[in-house]
């Protein structure tokens, strides 16, 4: 019977092992679990700034369609723009990143490269029409491609979206 006094101590201490190491590799696949989720929740925000950088910089260039050197003016002379959109929905020419002392801190935006001009196919632009009363259209139907890069974080995502609109007569018509 004395013999058998240390074999109690010993099945429970690898009894124990065992328990501790299934206990450790649950608490890791819930950590791995965890960065995945976090990682496809980033890629979804991504895409959701590309998108938002996309409808921005369109509402942008509707606003800005009349403008010497706004965004259709710049693309009907065959200029790439580019712009930035902010976490607010600001549209700019520069990148908007903040820092934090000498580090910069991450933060949500969308870059957004638009290209394009005059002559899209008229049933691109509801409501056109070639010849509005006679004697000349005043207005024409332009297209446009925007390539948006949301980043959130470290992650990025890509829209390529074209885009059509009303604006004025394209240079050379009469």
């Amino acid at each position: 019977m004395k013999r058998q006094e240390g074999a109690a101590l010993l099945v429970s201490l690898i009894i124990l092992l065992i328990l501790s190491i299934i206990g450790i590799s649950a608490m890791r696949g819930g950590l791995l679990q965890e960065l995945m989720a976090s990682n496809t929740q980033q890629v979804i925000m991504a895409q959701n700034v590309a998108d938002a950088g996309v409808e921005a910089v369109y509402l942008a260039a509707n606003q800005e369609r009349y403008l010497e050197n706004g965004i259709l003016d710049k693309t009907i002379k065959g200029e790439s723009v580019v712009r930035y959109v902010s976490q607010q929905g600001q549209v700019s020419t520069d990148a908007t990143t903040k820092f934090d002392g000498d580090r910069p801190v991450s933060i949500m935006q969308s870059r957004v490269s638009v290209t394009g001009g005059c002559g899209a196919p008229i049933v691109w632009c509801p409501g056109y029409s070639a010849d509005i009363g006679g004697g000349g259209s005043t207005v024409a139907c332009y297209a446009f491609e925007e390539d948006a890069t949301g980043t959130v974080a470290d992650v990025d995502a890509r829209v390529k979206q074209w885009m059509s609109m009303m604006g004025p007569s394209c240079p050379g018509d009469s």
